[in-house]
């Protein structure tokens, strides 16, 4: 509290009324002459770069980092002492430079008077799409205006094995959105051409808008829409404040149609189960049929196998009126009817005074 209270009482304004103080010549030559050689570097994204790590790595990125001293300053930059003046020329003509992949921007420390000092950056950007015919410096000096203030421009000429190449280098606003693509028109009749620009040595940007400054997290800005997607939602929502009883019968009908399709789903296994139901009745005819003809057969003592139907070689005795074959035993094999569909025979009984009931297997008559 006291050393607070001491401190607070020195700010005043005794003194201000003398004759202010004045450095000598030699000393404001000396100091012009350090700061002459000097370059002022300052971070785009400065929440992702560390001005500490940024002083001791851009020197031995410009691999001059026992030539160049760094100073942190207090308005968040950072000034780098040179001892040759072409070293510095050399790391502006060399640039951009990055560090955490952010983009810096650097001025020369003799500039610090100019109104957009520390606000620009430069860039080799190639320019894609340009057709033959308009190949030359007049257009591209053109060009490059629209894009910024150009610093000069290289014009690489096709070989075997390589496509032309169209250099400028662009000195810009680092603070406004960079530019991608852009619709030009070399000529009246003609079609526009979409021009693509790529920058050299570009590293994080924001994706949303464009800028150099942030990410695309935190980016508060909105792109607008193509005019085309524009008229589309327009379109879009006119028709559903027009139409929404059109609307309300479009959804009822299709609502309808998947209750039938439910519908048809839910009973298609029913019906298949009387299908199947009605194929083991059939099957079961039959076997009560092929049973109850086996019957009498063996009650006549005829040995039968029809397919379908368990019946075990069995040794029957053969009842006869003869006294030399009375109590003589036969074995008799299973007989296999090759046609034992029961609808493709016909069931005859007749009355015999003899043996009683007979039951013969009548072939059908043919066509």
């Amino acid at each position: 509290m006291d050393r607070d209270l001491w401190k607070a009482m020195q700010n005043l304004n005794i003194g201000s009324n003398l004759q202010p103080l004045r450095l000598s010549r030699d000393t404001q030559r000396r100091n012009a002459t350090a700061n002459r050689l000097s370059l002022v570097v300052r971070g785009l994204n400065p929440a992702h770069q560390n001005l500490t790590g940024m002083r001791n790595t851009l020197p031995k990125a410009w691999r001059l980092h026992d030539r160049v001293r760094g100073q942190i300053n207090d308005d968040g930059t950072i000034q780098f002492f040179f001892t040759e003046e072409h070293n510095l020329l050399s790391v502006i003509d060399r640039g951009p430079w990055s560090f955490k992949d952010w983009m810096v921007i650097m001025d020369p420390w003799y500039r610090r008077g100019n109104p957009n000092f520390l606000t620009t950056i430069s860039f080799w950007v190639q320019i894609y799409n340009i057709p033959n015919e308009y190949r030359n410096q007049e257009v591209v000096e053109e060009i490059g205006r629209e894009l910024g203030h150009l610093e000069g421009l290289r014009i690489v000429e096709p070989t075997r094995d390589n496509l032309s190449e169209v250099w400028v280098r662009i000195r810009f606003d680092a603070y406004q959105p960079l530019t991608f693509t852009r619709y030009i028109h070399f000529e009246e009749g003609r079609d526009q051409v979409l021009l693509r620009f790529e920058y050299e040595r570009l590293k994080k940007f924001c994706v949303t808008c464009g800028r150099l400054t942030h990410e695309r997290m935190e980016c508060g800005h909105v792109l607008p829409q193509p005019q085309q997607l524009i008229e589309q939602n327009e379109e879009e929502q006119l028709g559903q404040q027009i139409n929404p009883q059109q609307q309300d019968q479009e959804q009822a009908l299709a609502e309808g149609e998947q209750l039938m399709v439910e519908k048809e789903e839910a009973e298609s296994p029913i019906e298949q189960v009387d299908h199947d139901e009605e194929e083991n009745l059939d099957q079961i005819h039959i076997a009560e049929y092929m049973q109850d003809v086996t019957q009498l057969l063996l009650n006549q003592g005829t040995p039968v196998s029809i397919p379908g139907i368990s019946c075990p070689t069995t040794t029957f005795e053969i009842g006869s009126t003869s006294g030399a074959d009375r109590g003589s035993k036969r074995k008799f094999e299973d007989i296999i009817y090759e046609d034992s569909y029961p609808a493709r025979r016909q069931r005859i009984e007749e009355t015999n005074d003899e043996d009683g009931l007979v039951v013969a297997i009548r072939p059908p008559p043919e066509p």
